[in-house]
């Protein structure tokens, strides 16, 4: 990436006769015309603005009569306020907004986590809450932010609604009770691949099919209103899948780990130690857990839901397309929960992988989204 956040191929110019075409390369910092972002191509007017990243540097389009585009461009030249007091945004930059929400969002936790010292529980809370987002701010950004915030916001709390519901109960009563998902520890040395066939339905394919509830939903009450809604609340890209994938991930994590994991950590703890090691245990796996989070359920979740997309864009194998995403999501999982028994070292290259996974799941679904062909 070079200085002022402009890629190595950030954008391109093409020229049809006398028309000239201007072309985002899937750059990190995108491409803005007249401080739009620029997704795909449009065509280039006389007096056009151009710019590079998210500061860097802008260009004036001169047609004129040259025969080349190049020789007529020259950096905008006229002070602007914003340059001269850059606290004041352009009004059509989205990113600044962006990061400016994240500034206040951190400010406002940091003061509540001042607030909240001598009180362990609404600490933890706190601070689950904001790793996690932040953890899951790096996926929306890669995704190039295809739905408003507030969409993946609002699927992280359905998430958390059904794991607080009978509908839990319900997954483990089938995958745990009527078919063979309960996984014993006792069976992982004696029997080992009935352990990990045990992890595999009642651990990994269980969950994942969880984690898609909060999805299904959000499509089935996206169908019965009207654009942008319609849009923004189904899953029509894999990009999408992406999103609202690893933000039902986000839900199902804070649950789990502040509902069960970190309060059996500092009862065990507490009760055979003493209870200030208890809390300082629980607050370790607090962390853990949620900075984890971006290579455990975040990274299956994310991957599935990119296989809910192509589906999606593909609706003739929609079947084999949504089989192959769940049996791998799974899988993936279950290879976490399983080579947590063997050496930090093979958890480290699972989490790895699974991480890897979902980037490339997220480049390739940035690759095939219709976005990126159509001008705007």
């Amino acid at each position: 990436m070079a200085q002022g956040g402009v890629s190595r191929f950030h954008a391109r110019i093409l020229s049809h006769g006398q028309q000239w075409t201007l072309c985002d390369l899937s750059s990190t910092n995108g491409t803005y015309l007249n401080d739009r972002r620029l997704a795909g191509c449009r065509p280039l007017r006389q007096g056009d603005r151009i710019r590079l990243g998210h500061h860097g540097p802008a260009f004036i389009v001169e047609l004129g009569t040259s025969t080349s585009l190049w020789t007529n461009w020259k950096p905008a030249e006229a002070v602007t306020l914003t340059q001269l007091f850059p606290v004041l945004p352009s009004l059509g930059d989205p990113d600044y907004f962006d990061y400016l929400l994240i500034g206040i969002i951190t400010v406002t936790v940091v003061v509540l986590l001042f607030m909240s010292v001598g009180n362990s529980a609404l600490f933890n809370v706190l601070l689950a809450i904001y790793l996690t987002l932040a953890a899951y701010y790096v996926i929306y950004r890669l995704c190039q932010q295809v739905k408003p915030l507030w969409v993946p916001i609002l699927t992280g709390l359905i998430m958390a609604f059904l794991l607080e519901s009978p509908v839990l109960d319900a997954f483990i009563q089938i995958f745990r009770v009527w078919l063979p998902g309960d996984a014993v520890m006792a069976t992982a040395s004696q029997q080992p691949l009935t352990f990990v066939l045990q992890m595999f339905v009642g651990t990994g394919i269980m969950e994942e099919l969880l984690k898609i509830l909060p999805i299904l939903l959000l499509g089935g009450l996206g169908m019965l209103v009207r654009s942008p809604l319609r849009e923004w609340l189904t899953v029509r890209e894999p990009l999408d899948g992406i999103i609202l994938g690893t933000a039902a991930a986000v839900g199902f994590t804070l649950v789990e780990s502040l509902g069960y994991y970190v309060p059996s950590m500092i009862q065990s703890v507490g009760g055979s130690l003493s209870p200030e090691l208890g809390q300082i245990s629980g607050l370790q796996l607090l962390i853990a857990r949620t900075l984890g989070a971006i290579a455990g359920h975040m990274a299956y979740s994310g991957y599935f839901g990119y296989f809910l997309g192509l589906g999606a864009l593909k609706p003739r194998h929609r079947l084999r397309i949504w089989l192959t995403g769940l049996v791998t999501a799974a899988g993936l999982h279950t290879l976490w929960n399983v080579s947590g028994l063997l050496s930090p070292v093979v958890l480290a290259l699972v989490g790895s992988l699974s991480y890897a996974f979902l980037i490339g799941a997220i480049f390739k679904a940035r690759e095939l989204s219709p976005k990126a062909s159509q001008p705007q």
